[in-house]
């Protein structure tokens, strides 16, 4: 249920830029620690959140609703045996469900996507599942940047997830960078170059100041004067000024300063937009069923903003 809601009023790509793969070290479930039935596993991921379309997976790849266990859990393996962190949300085989297509600005996004000047940049695009149900929900892959801290997890989402079905991002633009580091945009050449940036549960894997900077620089991605907006999730907290988060610190790029997590609350989350510059500020909290431990109860952000 929703607990509250905060309002507030060129050059060429970089292609093919990429930062070294990094190495997670820690404690990590194999694939056959994980629960036995993972398709029972999705659908009940499904039943809890209804906008979840998990038939959308078969359709894309082609498989039965039989063979989605055996390909989830090689997608697991294929990331565990590369040595990269494993999310809650793979350990759960949620990564074969579109999430962007849940937020309650995808259907205005969506609808602008005939408009042949119409470009969009998804944040933390993993495995590329949204990225995906993007084109496949009409936007031209051309159209369409992805981009993550490194191409390991998009790569396996190439190979193994989405097997049979790679040649759907086959004119995707692709940047494998840090974009929480002030100047990454401009450097990279992504400055004014989109209408829409999508940022699904990212937020709560940066510190406060890393998070600031994120936000900062894709306002810079933003074009100007075109109702262009930023819309995503992240894990938060009901604490009115936000708060750090005891979960393990962000991992390594290069030069990267290791800082605790921070969880913003909805309050704490429209004030640093609003202090980028952001208009038409939406924040809505949404309880989630878990407490937090040390963090205290957590909440779902739902969050857009748009650049004036």
């Amino acid at each position: 249920m929703s607990a509250g809601k905060a309002t507030a009023s060129g050059r060429p790509f970089s292609m093919g830029h990429e930062f070294a793969v990094y190495s997670y070290v820690g404690t990590k479930k194999r694939a056959s620690e994980y629960p036995g039935d993972l398709l029972a596993s999705l659908e009940e991921y499904a039943k809890k959140n209804p906008a979840m379309d998990t038939e959308w997976f078969t359709r894309t790849t082609g498989l039965s609703s039989t063979d989605v266990p055996a390909r989830i859990t090689d997608t697991i393996s294929a990331t565990e045996a590369a040595g990269h962190h494993v999310y809650k949300c793979i350990q759960n085989g949620w990564f074969a469900v579109p999430r962007a297509v849940t937020h309650p600005a995808y259907a205005s996004v969506q609808a602008r996507f005939s408009d042949p000047e119409f470009t969009v940049l998804e944040l933390g695009c993993c495995y590329g599942t949204d990225a995906r149900r993007m084109v496949t929900d009409g936007l031209p892959a051309s159209r369409l940047t992805v981009s993550d801290l490194h191409s390991a997890y998009f790569d396996i989402g190439q190979r193994v997830l989405f097997a049979g079905a790679e040649d759907l991002l086959a004119g995707a633009h692709k940047w494998f960078g840090d974009l929480a580091v002030v100047g990454a945009a401009l450097d990279a050449g992504l400055d004014g170059k989109f209408d829409a940036v999508s940022a699904q549960a990212m937020l709560h894997v940066m510190s406060a100041q890393q998070s600031s900077a994120f936000l900062s620089e894709i306002f810079l991605c933003l074009k100007s004067g075109r109702s262009a907006v930023l819309f995503g999730t992240c894990v938060g907290t009901q604490a009115a000024g936000g708060q750090e988060w005891s979960a393990t610190p962000t991992k390594g790029m290069p030069g990267r300063v290791e800082a605790a997590r921070f969880l913003h609350s909805g309050k704490s989350l429209a004030a640093v937009l609003s202090n980028i510059g952001y208009a038409n500020i939406s924040v809505e909290e949404h309880i989630r069923s878990s407490a937090g431990g040390e963090s205290g109860e957590m909440v779902r952000l739902t969050f857009s903003a748009y650049k004036p």
